[in-house]
């Protein structure tokens, strides 16, 4: 209404808060009003790592992943209900070093640590048409089923944090984006010497 604040410049937040807008045309028609809610989160601690090995551990999974034939379903079982066949070192987060895939329907389990810099939020973004479930210290950061890209913003503190990702790929799909968003380069991936297991 007329009454509301104008947007001139950026808005700065210190709590949550419910945020909406609309936009007005110079003969006064309005938008619809766009509503996003912003939730105020302290940052995630670091973990104490001793000896860690460069790289991230996986699980590699062979089987029909899909909830009773459901495509935009998984089976939540999956990577307990079958032994992998095979584990090994990712040193980035990608299938390079995955070796030949057969299976139609085949998952992984990559797990282990991710080292941020400095304390700040950072923005992750997800890519990924069949499922990938993305946890940093245990928290559920990211779960796609059927979306093309996701993004989740996760403040961290300096230092080491637990990641895992769940991957679920069909037939000759090798793919597993994930990385983060950098203010001037965008999207990037995830840095080698960052992750440790």
């Amino acid at each position: 209404n007329s009454g509301s604040t104008v947007y001139a410049g950026p808005i700065t937040l210190t709590e949550s808060t419910l945020l909406k807008a609309r936009a007005f045309t110079e003969d006064g028609k309005a938008s619809k009003v766009v509503s996003r809610s912003f939730t105020r989160k302290e940052a995630l601690s670091p973990v104490k790592v001793r000896n860690a090995e460069p790289g991230l551990r996986y699980e590699y999974h062979e089987g029909d992943w899909r909830q009773n034939g459901n495509w935009g379903q998984r089976d939540p079982d999956y990577f307990t209900a079958r032994p992998p066949v095979k584990t090994g070192v990712l040193h980035r987060i990608s299938f390079d070093e995955l070796g030949p895939v057969e299976a139609e329907f085949w998952g992984c389990i990559i797990e282990g640590y991710i080292e941020v810099p400095y304390t700040d939020s950072y923005t992750f973004y997800g890519l990924d048409a069949r499922g990938l479930e993305v946890r940093i210290d245990g928290e559920l950061i990211m779960d796609m089923q059927r979306e093309i890209q996701g993004v989740a913003q996760v403040p961290l503190e300096k230092g080491k944090h637990r990641i895992q990702i769940k991957t679920y790929q069909h037939n000759w799909r090798r793919s597993v984006g994930f990385g983060y968003y950098d203010q001037l380069m965008g999207r990037m991936p995830i840095k080698p010497s960052t992750l440790s297991h």
